[in-house]
Order: C-alpha cells, then structure tokens, then sequence
C-alpha cells in the first residue's frame, strides 16, 4: 500500500502543481484510511477538490446534489405536515387517507 500511496501523491503532485505536498499527504492519509464510512470519504473528496484552484466554482455544484435534495424533500414535509395541522389548508385531493 505504501508504494500506492506515495506513488498517486507523485502523479496528484505533477498533475495539479499549486498542491502542496502536505496537503496531498493528508488527502492520501485519509484515501487509503478504510476505518471511513461513506460520508467521510465524501466530504474528504469534496475538501480536496475544493482545495484546488483549477476546480472551478461550477464544477463543484453536483458535490452538493444528494444533500439539496434532501433538504428539499425535508422542507416539503414540514410544510406538509404545517398545512395538515390547520384544517382547510390541504386540497382534499392533496391528503392521503393515513393522514386523516
């Protein structure tokens, strides 16, 4: 693993020179660090590549895409549930029978 580490921190060093060896140092610490779940491994991506100045702010929308849309879908629920407190807010076709 040790060849594999420091051999992708040389290519990622060449490819994006304004890198600095610590940082792809702890970008590799935490690739190769197995004990991540899924959503550390994610937000340690998103660092990196935040990180570098060739990645572009439009580039780095679709990093967020998953946590949008669970927001969103939250902020539609809340209000759901706001409008089935008070009665006559819902369209009768907008409630379901388990809610009644």
């Amino acid at each position: 693993p040790k060849y594999g580490r420091d051999h992708t921190a040389a290519l990622l060093l060449r490819a994006f020179p304004t890198l600095r060896p610590p940082q792809v140092q702890q970008f590799m610490a935490g690739l190769f660090d197995i004990n991540k779940s899924q959503e550390a491994f994610k937000n340690l991506l998103r660092d990196f590549l935040v990180e570098l100045t060739e990645f572009s702010a439009e580039d780095n929308q679709e990093l967020y895409t998953e946590e949008r849309e669970l927001q969103k879908q939250q902020a539609a629920e809340a209000d759901r549930q706001r409008r089935l407190a008070v009665p006559g807010l819902m369209k009768p076709g907008e409630v379901d029978d388990d809610d009644l």
